[in-house]
């Protein structure tokens, strides 16, 4: 191998690299018991535990992508949440779909509002119902304009979102 050579394949290695080095940290929600998610997301990100312990609030760097990962009980429907949620944020371009967790059945809703700073989000919220009374939701928010880099590292941390819970 020639010195060029050298290091040339190890800048490159680098690269290639770096996109698995900085996914590096796995979080779980809650951090013991069943139901449960865990989350694979770059060092750097931070997360805190919110609603009395009820959802993991997790951000990035640069405060531009957000979960928000909660497992709660509750006698509403995925609809019903979904509305709600909806109405709060006075939502435009509403879309909802069919998707799973885990082998786990649920829906995806996504939209775009405008939050109290004037900072245009785009949101989406994947809902679980894991039995009668247990409910899974993982909510993904981006800030409108996010380099395409960014919005892959979203979607990254968003599939590697997991549900623990049992036999299925």
């Amino acid at each position: 191998m020639t010195r060029l050579a050298r290091p040339i394949l190890s800048a490159v290695l680098v690269l290639v690299l770096l996109p698995l080095a900085a996914f590096a940290r796995d979080l779980r929600h809650p951090a013991s018991g069943e139901p449960a998610f865990t989350i694979t997301v770059p060092d750097d990100w931070t997360a805190v535990t919110v609603d009395g312990g009820k959802s993991l609030g997790i951000a990035s760097a640069d405060r531009r992508i957000g979960f928000a990962l909660t497992v709660a009980t509750t006698d509403q429907s995925l609809e019903e949440i979904a509305k709600s949620a909806i109405t709060a944020t006075k939502a435009t371009q509403l879309e909802a779909r069919p998707t799973s967790i885990s082998g786990f059945a649920g829906r995806t809703y996504s939209w775009t509002y405008v939050n109290a700073g004037g900072i245009k989000l785009h949101t989406t919220m994947t809902l679980v119902q894991l039995d009668g009374h247990w409910l899974a939701s993982c909510t993904k928010l981006e800030v409108d304009g996010n380099s395409p880099a960014a919005q892959q590292l979203a979607d990254t941390a968003m599939q590697s979102v997991k549900l623990v819970k049992g036999a299925k």
